[in-house]
């Protein structure tokens, strides 16, 4: 078990949580790992951080890109990436320091394409959190059906791509890049198609990766077009999740979700000030919505709410 692993790290304007990030990487008690990180055109100091750690540390490759988002850094770090695994942090999280150890010793054991941990958030210094480094025994999972509804709908794993390990190959041989359209649930739909290609996961059931609740990310703005774009996420989810042989219920809740999101965005742009040619959204997400709310059958309440609040939410603007 001494394979390289690529942990791509993409940055903009990290400086004040950049150091304990990219320290905790370093401390990791698997030593034979790169980190990339990757600064998208960052303002303040985190350039400088990035190649301070560099010239310390030749596991850390610096490289500066112009602003456009993280799923182009993502994108970019994969092809750059010389391991045989890839693994992602976001500049202000953390990883335990056993997490590389542990999630690849689990892969290699059940001989998985996907390994999964759990994760926590916090918001305190780093240093008063404990590493959860229990080395509790992993498992495989082999039924789709299992590991969809673990990524899809269970929240302390989730389709994040951070608390995950992926084979490079398999990323590669399909080009299984990140959409840059797409400014949220863009890892979502990253790991559902590369689920396309997964016959075995793995997880561990231990805590690995600490998600930083920060008031000030993007996770956390207002009602916005990179939070909208999260609507094609949805529907392209959706559309992949169709396709597949899976219990119908959990397609259900995949396009509940859908629908739930139509329903959501129309009434926040109706009432959002910063979206300017608001019938041209309006017009995109009736589109979407009419296209697949046919799929299942709502019950009679559910629909006649549907409906309603489209027609009362739309009737002046389309």
């Amino acid at each position: 078990m001494f394979e390289l692993v690529s942990i791509i790290v993409p940055i903009y304007n990290a400086e004040e949580f950049l150091v304990d990030c990219i320290q905790s990487l370093l401390n990791q008690t698997y030593q034979n790992i790169e980190i990339i990180l990757i600064d998208d055109g960052s303002t303040d100091k985190s350039k400088k951080i990035c190649h301070t750690f560099s010239s310390q540390d030749k596991r850390v490759k610096v490289y500066s890109i112009n602003n456009s988002g993280v799923s182009n850094a993502r994108n970019f770090g994969i092809e750059h990436a010389l391991g045989k695994y890839i693994m992602f942090c976001d500049s202000d999280d953390m990883y335990s320091l056993k997490f590389v150890q542990s999630m690849l010793e689990n892969l290699i054991e059940f001989d998985s394409e996907l390994g999964i941990c759990f994760y926590d958030r916090f918001t305190d210094n780093f240093k008063s959190i404990e590493n959860n480094d229990n080395n509790t025994k992993g498992y495989d999972i082999t039924n789709p059906n299992d590991y969809y509804n673990l990524i899809l709908f269970n929240e302390k794993v989730s389709g994040y791509v951070w608390n995950k390990i992926f084979i490079k190959d398999i990323i590669i041989q399909n080009n299984l890049f990140f959409d840059i359209n797409i400014h949220e649930v863009e890892d979502l739909y990253f790991v559902v198609k590369y689920l396309n290609y997964v016959k075995r996961v793995s997880v561990t059931n231990d805590v690995l990766y600490y998600y930083r609740d920060n008031p000030d990310s993007i996770m956390n703005q207002c009602f916005n077009y990179r939070k909208y774009t999260s609507l094609y996420g949805r529907n392209f989810i959706y559309n992949e999740v169709k396709g597949i042989p899976l219990n119908e219920d959990m397609k259900k809740k995949v396009w509940q979700t859908l629908i739930e999101c139509c329903f959501g965005y129309t009434k926040s742009i109706i009432f959002s000030s910063s979206f300017k040619s608001k019938k041209v959204y309006l017009n995109e997400i009736l589109t979407i919505y009419r296209l697949v709310k046919h799929d299942y059958k709502f019950n009679f309440f559910d629909s006649l709410k549907f409906n309603i609040k489209f027609l009362i939410l739309n009737i002046f603007y389309i």
